[in-house]
């Protein structure tokens, strides 16, 4: 029986396969040991409070030194072009925050929220910090997924297995929440294979890392959209669902479940093959023009 079960599947290529899986999940598990001293010290620390998310945020900067200093000098792993950097990511910030915009409006037009405002100067140096966190949490995220596990496939010349590895993993990890839902899975995994695709054309992580904390800060601290394990977070505006259909908004789990947004990352997703295509035989490098 277990001859015939080794015909079937190939052990060694699964464990090949699965590899990469474990190691990109040690990396996020390295990124909890600050947490876990912290509650050594204070058990009853409160990470959904306005201090934890930041402190959760942050984190994410101890996991992008030791990948840094683990991959260092490795084009596939660390896709960090060095020339016009502040140019790529501020054209990937900018992207994010435009179509996280467009977005809201079209569910704020069709009476999905009731918005006010929320704004403080005296809440301008805490929304400095979660820009900076999101920043750091994001490319540690893009680190992981478009980075190490992409580039893992990539440097075996297996492209498709490099996007839909990357993604599923991506999505997975964003998925441990009791809200997870079908329309959170397809939401969840357009947006990374959306940024997967975005990797390939532009040879690079910066507009990555930049168009995915744009979406996250845009969401929770400029919008206020509701988000599965963050404090109350609007700083700007207070965005609350109306009761209208979670085919639109989203529901309780996120705008990332609302029908619209999987309808905008699936034209987008196209859009960009599209122009991949134009780069055919030039995928695998670090080279592609800009984006």
């Amino acid at each position: 029986m277990n001859r015939y079960f080794r015909k079937i599947i190939n052990i060694r290529k699964v464990k090949r396969f699965l590899l990469p899986f474990f190691i990109a999940f040690g990396w996020f598990m390295l990124t909890a040991f600050p947490i876990l001293a912290i509650l050594l010290f204070d058990r009853k620390f409160n990470f959904n409070s306005t201090s934890g998310n930041l402190l959760t945020l942050w984190t994410s900067l101890f996991g992008i030194i030791l990948l840094v200093i683990r991959y260092k000098g490795d084009p596939y792993y660390l896709p960090f072009a060095k020339k016009r950097m502040l140019h790529r990511y501020a054209k990937g910030f900018l992207f994010g925050l435009l179509l996280f915009a467009i977005n809201w409006l079209f569910i704020f037009g069709l009476q999905g929220f009731h918005v006010r405002l929320a704004f403080s100067f005296s809440g301008i140096p805490i929304l400095g910090l979660f820009l900076v966190g999101f920043i750091f949490q994001s490319m540690f995220e893009e680190l992981v997924c478009r980075g190490y596990i992409m580039g893992y496939w990539l440097k075996r010349q297996k492209l498709l297995t490099a996007c839909l590895a990357n993604t599923i993993f991506f999505t997975l990890m964003n998925g441990f929440n009791s809200e997870f839902s079908v329309s959170a899975f397809l939401g969840i995994f357009l947006f990374g294979m959306l940024l997967s695709e975005i990797r390939l054309i532009t040879g690079n992580i910066w507009f990555c890392g930049a168009f995915h904390a744009a979406w996250n800060f845009a969401e929770s601290r400029l919008f206020g959209v509701t988000v599965p394990g963050l404090s109350d977070s609007g700083m700007i505006l207070k965005s609350t669902n109306t009761g209208l259909s979670p085919f639109i908004t989203g529901g309780t789990f996120g705008v990332e479940a609302s029908w619209l947004t999987i309808g905008l990352y699936l034209a987008l997703s196209f859009w960009v093959l599209s122009l991949l295509q134009k780069q055919k035989g030039k995928l695998y490098g670090t080279t592609i023009a800009g984006f």
